[in-house]
């Protein structure tokens, strides 16, 4: 016999084969359906926000950081329910920082990695999760500081560029 589209062995089952298939295309399609499908459930449901945290993952990679953002912001905002310390809750954090770097909101980045380092002390200095922080936050100081030396560069005028 055949499933119910929102069985959850079936929306398992799918988010599974979508994880299968992240290198290829028909992933998107895959977890847009299986979202579509956990969308009947609460929204902090924990099924629902790992999957829409997968489908973030593959709007990030594939160059598309401002539906990654739009989709983490959500995550990230269910995840507030959860102890600050909680892994879930952290590695949602890292991942919408990444896409406010890749989407070119450097400040929100930084406030929100030197949130997660803080709290991420308390992990073992060699853990790789807090060396992956740490390493992002590292990158938003630096894509900070650039966007500042541009805009005095700018500032001063393209003539000083070419003397």
């Amino acid at each position: 016999t055949a499933l119910a589209e929102n069985h959850p062995n079936l929306l398992a089952s799918r988010h599974q084969l979508a994880g299968a298939y992240l290198a290829d295309e028909k992933a998107i399609v895959i977890l847009k359906k299986v979202v579509e499908m956990y969308e009947t459930l609460p929204e902090d449901h924990p099924g629902r926000l790992a999957l829409q945290h997968v489908l973030a993952c593959v709007n990030l990679r594939d160059g598309e950081p401002e539906r990654a953002v739009a989709i983490l912001e959500v995550v990230v905002r269910n995840a507030e329910a959860l102890p600050e310390d909680r892994l879930n809750r952290l590695v949602s954090q890292d991942e919408l920082a990444r896409a406010y770097l890749n989407a070119g909101q450097v400040k929100k980045a930084v406030a929100m990695l030197e949130d997660v380092v803080r709290i991420r002390k308390a992990q073992p200095e060699d853990d790789m999760n807090r060396l992956s922080s740490q390493h992002y936050l590292a990158c938003a100081y630096l894509a900070e500081n650039v966007v500042e030396m541009m805009a005095k560069v700018v500032q001063k005028g393209p003539r000083r560029l070419v003397s």
